[in-house]
């Protein structure tokens, strides 16, 4: 655990092991899912950082989070949206367990994505929706993956402390984990799978910006070698794929602009 030497010798202020990083644009959301199971954590030595994308105009994830890491104290940083749950009591005692020490490693996520002899794998033991349905394979033992995905992500002191930070992808929410795990494998830091459960509410789904995100991730890594796999799927990257999966999107997109136009008139 680290500590910071205040005015007086004699006086140590102890920094919290965790931080957690949790953006919202529905308060409920964030109170009554996440934060209601963050509550019940044996461990309680946790900075609790939130932010609401409505009164601080948020515009992209990387924003977001790049501006709370900066108050970021904790060894490890999670970053969770606000529909997911930590499955049981001992939720960041797994965490803490699995990531292992935070000089050794840059990300871990409790969903991870490795691609062994050209085939896409997705491994995790948390779950997705009121039904909960598997994310992908289960499997008990920590391994090192290409990718972890947003449904709850861990950054190491370490790789905080180096300066990496999100990059701008564009006005999205998407691929924000994606993008701190490539940038911890160039840094020479392991980014792992972490076997800890979660049910996430709401999982990630591709849209149109998701597409959008990927072109830009693919346009800051040279072109990440023509395909990019995700939990979501194994993308071709040129231009002509990514507009045709765009092109895909448009009905579900127009049609969340719709419902979410009727809410607000209701």
């Amino acid at each position: 655990m680290r500590a910071r030497a205040l005015p007086h010798a004699a006086e140590v202020e102890i920094m919290p092991k965790f931080s957690v990083i949790s953006v919202y644009s529905n308060v409920k959301d964030f109170r009554f899912t996440f934060l209601s199971t963050l509550k019940k954590q044996s461990i309680k030595d946790v900075q609790i950082l939130e932010g609401n994308i409505k009164e601080k105009q948020y515009k992209s994830a990387a924003q977001a989070f790049n501006e709370l890491l900066e108050q970021a104290e904790g060894d490890y940083v999670i970053i969770v949206p606000p529909l997911v749950k930590l499955y049981d009591e001992f939720c960041l005692e797994d965490i803490e367990k699995f990531c292992g020490d935070p000089a050794e490693f840059g990300v871990s996520g409790v969903v991870g994505v490795v691609t062994e002899n050209g085939t896409r794998k997705v491994i995790s033991n948390s779950a997705y929706g009121e039904r909960t349905t598997a994310f992908g394979t289960m499997s008990d033992d920590v391994c090192e993956v290409d990718v972890v995905d947003p449904t709850l992500l861990v950054l190491s002191r370490t790789l905080i402390d180096k300066g990496i930070r999100f990059r701008d992808l564009g006005p999205t929410w998407s691929l924000y984990a994606e993008d701190i795990s490539l940038q911890s494998k160039k840094a020479g830091l392991r980014v792992l799978y972490n076997p800890a459960q979660v049910i996430h509410l709401k999982p990630e789904k591709v849209t149109a910006s998701y597409v959008n995100a990927l072109k830009s991730l693919r346009d800051l890594e040279g072109g990440l070698g023509g395909s990019f796999s995700t939990a979501l799927g194994k993308f071709g990257l040129s231009d002509n794929e990514l507009l045709l999966r765009k092109l895909i999107c448009i009905p579900e997109t127009l049609f969340s602009i719709v419902m979410g136009f009727m809410e607000k008139v209701r």
